[in-house]
């Protein structure tokens, strides 16, 4: 699971729901304590932007792409971590958890890809039950963002042979963030 923050307006920190699992790309926002939490899809949704850390025990939030001859990818179930002491929370020790809000453009494989919304660049995103992307307008009363690129191979910049003479991070959907 990843984000790519291709360009952001504003990079903010809210308290972090401890007993929440949150990875880099997730919608987010505030429950009634004022602490982070999934945006969910709801009609009393709001959510308030996108998660830019990882809080788990299991999953590493950054892309990972393969390392050396013999395929194997890096630390992690995914990917790179940058806290050796946590490698998949990143709000252990602020118990705070950063949030891009007020525009940006974004890449990110934390979107909902069965059962087959349609994906198409322009269409409005929206957030699914657990704080997924989706253009799937369900009880959903708020556009999280529009549909830059469909998902594709997203380049690393690492060479390769997957994407335009690159590695592939993997599949990421590009979107523009109108929280």
């Amino acid at each position: 699971m990843a984000l790519v923050e291709e360009f952001h307006v504003v990079a903010d920190e809210f308290d972090l729901n401890a007993s929440v699992t949150v990875i880099e790309g997730d919608i987010v926002m505030f429950n009634g304590s004022a602490e982070i939490i999934l945006a969910t899809n709801g009609a009393s949704s709001r959510p308030i932007g996108i998660a830019g850390d990882t809080s788990s025990t299991t999953t590493c939030g950054m892309p990972g792409v393969t390392i050396g001859g013999s395929g194997g990818t890096a630390v992690g179930n995914k990917g790179f971590s940058n806290r050796a002491s946590d490698p998949f929370n990143e709000s252990t020790a602020s118990g705070k958890v950063t949030v891009y809000h007020g525009g940006g453009k974004f890449a990110t494989d934390r979107y909902v890809a069965a059962p087959s919304p349609s994906w198409a660049s322009a269409l409005p995103l929206y957030s699914d039950s657990v704080g997924q992307w989706t253009t799937a307008v369900s009880t959903a009363t708020v556009v999280c963002g529009v549909c830059a690129a469909a998902p594709a191979a997203y380049r690393s910049g690492i060479p390769g042979t997957d994407v335009n003479g690159d590695q592939s991070l993997g599949t990421f959907i590009e979107l523009v963030l109108s929280l």
